[in-house]
């Protein structure tokens, strides 16, 4: 007949099976606290924080001028913004508008119309900016290039600077063309070389409206001026009882444009179809201008 064993209390035991279930816990709580970071990594599916949706950043011109206006065009996504007086800007990554998200390495542009345009990389998880990679920083910060180098001069007068509004006056706008070195191609709209400049935009400063004048109405070809570093004028003459405008101080915009560097499509498509058209929609185009205010009086 076999005989049961008694078995005696041995408190080391008793130690390792406790020594066990604290390891235990201690796993378990370990794995509770990597299910919540995952549930708060800003590139999981579950939550994504708004810093990651966008992209920051400050751009400079090179010969220091006003940067305002800066356009900012982010591939694959179509989007862009403008940055402010200061270069800076925030470009914010809505969700992807395909059904899905997007992921990837995608580029980042930097315009305006009479400087060289430059990039930066994004690297993009499922429409959340990866922090640390591409060109950019830790803290979120796109790391921009050198500044933007300006090609192309474009100054616009006019003669008088002022007159009233019962004027009979003959007023001269000329715009003066000039490269920073080598040479440009300037497209000038309903003109030939040697003809008048055949459009400008006179923008009221303080109400934003805007008058067009065409100087040759039935022109419809352009100029493809060649523009070298020897200044090219263009100007345009009329008697101002002809073209009333109300009284304000007025900055004159020649309707023209350089032709000079490979663009993405995509981001001249972003201006949409009239925006190289003599119309108000080529006033989106960002272009770094100098010109004299030109006013009506009583």
């Amino acid at each position: 007949m076999n005989k049961l064993k008694s078995t005696r209390y041995n408190p080391a035991v008793k130690k390792t099976v406790l020594r066990l279930k604290m390891k235990n816990s201690l796993w378990i709580i370990s794995i509770c606290l990597m299910l919540i970071s995952c549930e708060k990594n800003p590139f999981s599916n579950t939550k994504i924080s708004p810093e990651t949706r966008s992209i920051k950043g400050t751009i400079r011109l090179a010969d220091e001028a006003n940067p305002a206006g800066t356009y900012i065009w982010l591939e694959q996504y179509n989007i862009a913004t403008r940055a402010d007086a200061s270069g800076d800007f925030t470009l914010k990554i809505p969700p992807s508008l395909r059904g899905g998200s997007a992921s990837g390495t995608f580029n980042v542009y930097f315009y305006m119309a009479n400087y060289l345009i430059d990039s930066a990389k994004v690297a993009i998880r499922n429409d959340a900016v990866i922090f640390g990679e591409e060109d950019v920083n830790g803290k979120g910060n796109l790391i921009l290039p050198s500044p933007l180098q300006k090609f192309l001069n474009v100054t616009t007068t006019t003669s008088p600077q002022r007159l009233s509004q019962k004027s009979v006056s003959t007023v001269t706008i000329t715009t003066d063309l000039s490269a920073m070195k080598d040479s440009v191609t300037v497209v000038i709209p309903s003109s030939y070389s040697g003809g008048p400049l055949g459009i400008v935009f006179m923008r009221e400063i303080e109400t934003n409206n805007i008058f067009v004048f065409h100087a040759l109405t039935t022109f419809q070809a352009s100029e493809l001026a060649l523009v070298t570093v020897v200044p090219k004028s263009k100007a345009l003459t009329f008697n101002f009882a002809n073209f009333p405008i109300p009284q304000g101080k007025y900055e004159i915009i020649p309707f023209l444009y350089p032709s000079h560097q490979k663009l993405p499509q995509g981001l001249l498509d972003s201006f949409g179809e009239f925006a190289f058209q003599p119309g108000i929609y080529f006033l989106n185009i960002p272009f770094e201008r100098d010109y004299t205010v030109f006013e009506v009086t009583e």
